[in-house]
This record gives structure tokens, C-alpha cells and sequence, in this order.
């Protein structure tokens, strides 16, 4: 049996020595060896030079328990079912990126993304990606090597936006053609690429159907668009010119075929156009309109030869377009003196350009003049008569009202404020002819 024994030192002192051991020390043979219950506090203390290992231990399985420590340092176990599985994260605040090394997620009830999922190639050399995301209201896809969204949804309107599109097959298997048409198979939406010609309502395939009906246009004369630019309305061959409507009427039985109305239609009114082709609704009757009298030129009789003419001071301003332009005029001599018994006088008048050398080149035809004569014995004569103008600018312009290059026999004296507003006969009037 062990005892406890007294020895003396070579310096007088006295050391007991206790063959016992306790608090994790066990004795075996004389040795003092770690084994054994701990039977008081015991602190382990290890530095970063100073490390503890343990070796040989044995190889664990998933159902052994799991060794942590606390807040202080002591050691204690947790049993491994407490963490509900391998790799359980549980209420898990992440401060870095999660890498599962191409490992998967599964069983997810929800994932909550607050700001893009990116989704990248399979083929590791290409680094672009398609992310899915939401901003202000609008739902994206986005291609990372257009920089743009391929595909936007608005959470307003729902409606989807496509930055393009292509249709490979219809819900039919139906491969499409040049120049062919999708249409809805039925009220669910379903797509079949069709040939326009075998689409009910077209003439052929050169064109597409407006008319909501489910018979050829041949039959139904409903409307057709061409692709040459042409539009045909109740026709069914292919119209000539760019707009053919028939509505199908008669001499004895009349359909109307067109209707306009801009503000301007009214009763009796005829369609006209200005010079670029627009239209508006006109009265039906002649519209008159009158030029501008001076106060008239008095002519002598010696005012002859084609160049030689003398400004009235009278006008007429003309808008684009062609126009019938007609003047009277009273010729009587100064005083209002009567023609001698052998006299007489043949004038002449025109429209010029702005000079007095003769009439303007808008003067249609080769009858250029508006002549006249006062004839022997008498106070007066009378020029009537019209000309054709053509004004091809652009606006409005003014064409001067001349008179000379006299004619005639025994002329004497001069011919008094011809072509102006002494005279209440005198006038110019024009009006708009086709």
C-alpha cells in the first residue's frame, strides 16, 4: 500500500511526497499519468506559440455530438440532431459572399432577391449574362452584351415590352416564309404563319385584308392594301391607280362611296384642291372676283406699234393657279367730243408683268390682247373681252392692266382715263377656271 513519505533535502528542506492523484491525475505503477475525473474548476490556457493539439482521435459519424465551447471558454457539447441536418445555415446574417461550389439549392419556398439575378453561360468562356430585375415599377431582363433590356414589363399597365422578336414556329410546327403573315389560330392566341393569299378576304398575296370577315374579297368586295402603295375599297381586282373605291351602286339604285368632312363640307359644294393637292369643300357656283381700277391713262393717237402701251394704273392680283380674267372698258375721246365722219379708233389691252412692252408670258394661248373700237360719229366705244393666266409660282402675284398700240383711221385728239374708275362701266373680273 502507498504512504505518504517525508524527505530531506541537501538544503535542510523537508518535501512530502503523496503517491496519490486527483482532478484528472491518475497514478499507475508508481507513475502520476493524465486520466481520471476532474474534481475541481481546471483552466487550460494556450497562446499562438503555445497551441494544443490532439491526436489519434477516432473517426466521428453524423449522429455524434458536436464539441463548442461558451461566451467563457468551457467546453460543452451539443447533440447533432440540434442542428437539423449537414450544412444547416438557420438564422443566418451573411458578411461575405456565399460560394456553394457548384453545388445546388433546393426545396426553396421563397427567394427573396432585392436586387438582380444574374444568370450566367454554362460554357465558362463566355462571361456575359442575363440578369432579372425589377426598378421603378418595371420588370426586366436584361442582356448584359446589348447593355438594354431584351424583354420590360410594366406593373402598371402590364404590358410587355420586346426589343425584338422572333417567332420560330407556330403552335402549329409551322415553319415561317418571306413575306408571310402570323395570325391567331383562335380566341386563346395561338399563332400560325400563314401565306396572305390563303388568308380569307385577300386577292392574292400581294396584298393584306382589312375586312373582319372570314370570305374571300372576291366575293364580299371588302378593302385590300397592296404592298405597290395602292388601296382598294369594295374591288376585287387589283386597282390601277392608288385609291379605288365602288361601293357597289348603280344609275338606278346609288350608294355613296365617299364621305369628308373637315369643316368646310356643306350642302351643294363641290371638292376642290390648291396647287398641292389639298382639299376642301367649295360652293358650287362661280365665284367672281374683281381687280383694282386706277384712275385711268389718257392715250394719244399717236400711241401705235406692238411694243407701245401705256400703264392704266389698274391691276388684278391673282393667287397661284389658272384663272379667266375679263375687262370692259369705255373708250371715248377727251371731252366726250364725237369721232369725226371718217375717224376711227382700234385699241388694244393686256395684262403685262409689271412693264408697258406688252402682254405677260402667264397669258395662256396666242389671243394675248383685249381689244376694242370706237367707231366713226360716236361719243363711245367699248373694249370687252378675256384672257387666260396661268400664275405657276408659288403666291400670289400682280399683273398690270395696259392699252395702246392703236389702230384705225383719221385719229385725232386723245382718248380720255381710259382703264380706270371714271367710267361706271369699266371693271376687271376673274374667276378660277380648270
Amino acid at each position: 500500500m502507498a504512504q505518504t513519505k517525508t524527505v530531506v533535502t541537501q538544503f535542510g528542506e523537508k518535501v512530502t511526497i503523496s503517491p496519490y492523484a486527483n482532478n484528472g491525475l491518475s497514478t499507475n505503477n508508481g507513475f502520476i499519468q493524465l486520466g481520471g475525473a476532474l474534481t475541481q474548476q481546471s483552466v487550460l490556457t494556450t497562446t499562438a506559440s503555445f497551441t494544443l493539439a490532439i491526436k489519434g482521435l477516432q473517426t466521428g459519424t453524423d449522429s455524434d455530438n458536436i464539441l463548442v465551447t461558451d461566451a467563457n471558454g468551457v467546453l460543452k457539447y451539443v447533440s447533432r440532431s440540434g442542428f437539423g441536418g449537414a450544412d444547416n445555415l438557420g438564422n443566418h446574417i451573411a458578411t461575405m459572399d456565399l460560394n456553394m461550389s457548384n453545388k445546388n439549392i433546393t426545396n426553396i419556398f421563397n427567394a427573396y432577391i432585392k436586387n438582380e439575378a444574374q444568370i450566367a453561360d454554362r460554357a465558362t468562356s463566355n462571361t456575359n449574362y442575363f440578369g432579372i430585375y425589377k426598378n421603378n415599377g418595371l420588370f426586366g431582363i436584361w442582356n448584359n452584351i446589348k447593355s438594354t433590356n431584351a424583354l420590360t414589363i410594366d406593373e402598371t399597365t402590364n404590358k410587355t415590352t420586346l426589343t425584338s422578336a422572333q417567332i420560330a414556329k407556330g403552335t402549329d410546327g409551322g415553319l415561317p416564309q418571306p413575306n408571310y403573315l402570323a395570325v391567331s389560330a383562335d380566341g386563346a392566341g395561338n399563332i400560325l404563319w400563314k401565306n396572305p393569299a390563303t388568308v380569307p378576304g385577300l386577292i392574292s398575296g400581294t396584298e393584306w385584308y382589312l375586312a373582319n370577315t372570314t370570305t374571300d374579297a372576291t366575293d364580299n368586295k371588302t378593302g385590300s392594301i397592296y404592298r405597290t402603295g395602292k388601296v382598294a375599297i369594295g374591288v376585287n381586282t387589283n386597282p390601277t391607280t392608288t385609291l379605288d373605291i365602288n361601293s357597289g351602286g348603280t344609275t338606278t339604285a346609288v350608294s355613296p362611296a365617299l364621305k369628308i368632312v373637315d369643316g368646310t363640307q356643306g350642302a351643294n359644294k363641290v371638292l376642290t384642291s390648291d396647287a398641292n393637292g389639298v382639299t376642301r369643300w367649295e360652293a358650287a357656283g362661280i365665284t367672281l372676283a374683281t381687280g383694282v381700277l386706277g384712275g385711268g391713262v389718257n392715250i394719244p393717237s399717236t400711241t401705235t406699234g406692238i411694243t407701245n402701251y401705256l400703264s392704266t394704273g389698274s391691276s388684278v392680283t391673282l393667287p397661284p393657279g389658272k384663272w379667266l380674267v375679263t375687262v370692259n372698258m369705255i373708250i371715248t375721246k377727251v371731252g366726250n367730243s364725237v369721232t369725226g365722219n371718217s375717224e376711227s379708233w382700234w385699241v388694244r389691252s393686256t395684262f403685262s408683268d409689271g412693264g408697258t412692252s406688252g402682254p405677260s408670258r402667264d397669258i395662256q394661248g396666242s389671243n394675248n390682247l383685249i381689244s376694242g373700237a370706237l367707231s366713226s360719229s360716236c361719243n363711245y366705244g367699248l373694249v370687252s373681252g378675256s384672257v387666260v393666266i396661268s400664275n405657276t409660282g408659288s403666291g400670289n402675284k400682280t399683273y398690270n392692266y395696259i392699252a395702246g398700240y392703236l389702230d384705225g383711221s383719221g385719229r385725232t385728239g386723245n382718248l380720255a382715263w381710259f382703264g380706270g374708275t371714271v367710267y361706271g362701266e369699266d371693271s376687271i373680273i376673274f374667276q378660277s377656271v380648270h
